[in-house]
């Protein structure tokens, strides 16, 4: 079983400040329930699979074959704008 602390957010009825160990190191963040403080356990055990994640790789670069295309459209329709 994970040990925590909860604390209360000044003005904010279901919001915690959760301070925990991962990885040998205290951490610390933000949760907010829904319904009550019963849900902190499952709050707390989503954060820690989000920081346990391998992180997704995307690729943002389209092929150079592609842009290339993309330039040449965009400059022939520069060119019909300039002859009109």
């Amino acid at each position: 079983m994970m040990t925590y602390t909860a604390k209360r957010l000044e003005d904010q009825t279901l919001m915690f400040k959760i301070t925990t160990e991962h990885n040998g190191k205290e951490i610390s963040f933000n949760v907010a329930c829904a319904n009550n403080e019963s849900e902190i356990p499952d709050l707390i055990d989503v954060y820690i699979n989000f920081l346990d994640a391998t992180p997704p790789v995307y690729s943002q670069q389209a092929p150079i074959a592609d842009l290339n295309t993309i330039v040449q459209e965009l400059t022939a329709r520069l060119e019909a704008l300039e002859n009109k």
